[in-house]
């Protein structure tokens, strides 16, 4: 009763869902009993890491309840539900007004979260911003997300946002305050390609001097190494 304060919630278990449960059911618990807490608990960092289905409900409460001073949210390999409690993921993500880092990297591509990532991430003075398996994001969301941000770590792994998307809709702004920006390049992307290759390079003109570009690049040539060879010499050459 006399913690007032969790740093670091980090849960990475098979049962991450029933360790929500039971927190809040002893913080539920500790708050009935009389005097029992000097002030009220704060938590300031969340990590889950794993989630099936049936744990989206109690997710989105136990961030809901710690709203007021969670900074820093990470979700990894979530599975979310694309009903009811997407919604509800979303508004408890919606009133974390402190939230500096966040991080949402699904299981199976997310076919829902795009229709609430706006109204969720407004206004939030997110300083880095890592999405991952949301289906439907487009360019002109994540412009809408990120145009008054101070954002300075972006990290956008989702199928319809590649180094186009960052040359438009007025993201080419963002582009020039940040310190890291990581892309994924799928088995797509053409090595041969004079238009690609100057849109890569428009994205790093717009770049600060000292940004960082991380590149994640799919092979799906499998054991291929003159392949493999060829992607390492075209992001050698471009450098």
């Amino acid at each position: 009763k006399r913690v007032d304060y969790i740093e670091h919630l980090w849960l990475e278990t098979p049962i991450n869902g029933e360790l929500c449960d039971a927190l809040l059911k002893e913080i539920s618990r500790t708050d009935l009993i009389e005097n029992s807490r000097w002030r009220q608990l704060k938590m300031d960092k969340m990590t889950i890491v794993g989630s099936d289905n049936d744990d989206c409900e109690v997710i989105s409460k136990i961030v809901n309840h710690f709203s007021t001073s969670l900074r820093e949210l990470c979700f990894r390999h979530i599975c979310m539900d694309f009903g009811l409690y997407c919604e509800e993921f979303w508004d408890a993500i919606r009133k974390c007004q402190q939230l500096r880092q966040f991080q949402y990297q699904t299981c199976h591509l997310d076919s829902f979260s795009h229709m609430h990532l706006l109204e969720a991430l407004s206004g939030k003075n997110l300083i880095t911003l890592e999405l991952g398996g949301i289906e439907y994001l487009s360019s002109s969301i994540l412009s809408k997300v990120l145009i008054n941000t101070p954002i300075r770590n972006l990290a956008i792994v989702c199928p319809s946002i590649n180094f186009h998307s960052y040359l438009q809709n007025g993201i080419d702004k963002v582009l020039r305050r940040l310190e890291t920006l990581l892309i994924q390049c799928t088995g797509s992307f053409d090595l041969d390609s004079l238009i690609e290759r100057e849109c890569v390079i428009d994205v790093l003109k717009e770049m600060p001097y000292d940004g960082a570009l991380r590149i994640i690049h799919i092979v799906t040539h499998g054991n291929n190494v003159t392949h493999a060879a060829k992607i390492m010499s075209y992001w050698l050459e471009i450098a």
